[in-house]
């Protein structure tokens, strides 16, 4: 979420609901996992609870909730600066 707190405009209903719903049928419909079966499934509602759930960290950081922790910072290279 850190990664993209700063290129992120102002968060939206778009980001909540439409990103999430093209990132399932991206990975269930256009790649294909619609022939896994219900791995398929699980994979394409997996990515796209991750993209939700990036969207409501970043949320969250700009509120301040939750202090980012150094092992954060480590993840994602931002150490020193």
């Amino acid at each position: 979420a850190l990664d993209k707190n700063q290129s992120t405009g102002a968060l939206t209903p778009f980001h909540f609901v439409v990103k999430p719903a093209f990132r399932f049928m991206k990975h269930f419909l256009l790649r294909g996992g619609i022939f896994d079966g219900a791995a398929g499934w699980n994979y394409s509602i997996s990515m796209a609870q991750g993209v939700y759930w990036r969207y409501v960290r970043v949320g969250r950081c700009r509120q301040g909730v939750g202090k980012v922790s150094a092992i954060s910072r480590l993840q994602v290279g931002i150490v020193g600066k």
